[in-house]
């Protein structure tokens, strides 16, 4: 999933678990290593489980600053 402005919106704890979801499967479909399935789906469920307001504040610096540089 895209990390930009509008991210916010579309991430919801069930998108975040559809998403582990579909990596677990392109995972053991492809044989791939467990320890970056684990980080991927540690970084998943830190960013379905913080509290919107904090997501939308993070959000609003990163993209302030991008804009002014």
């Amino acid at each position: 999933m895209r990390d930009d402005r509008h991210a916010a919106k579309r991430r919801t704890f069930s998108s975040c678990m559809n998403g582990i979801y579909a990596h677990w499967l392109a995972y053991r479909l492809l044989h791939l290593s467990t320890k970056k399935f684990l980080r991927y789906v540690i970084n998943a469920i830190i960013k379905g489980c913080v509290p919107r307001f904090v997501y939308n504040y993070i959000h609003k610096r990163r993209w302030s600053n991008t804009v002014r540089k």
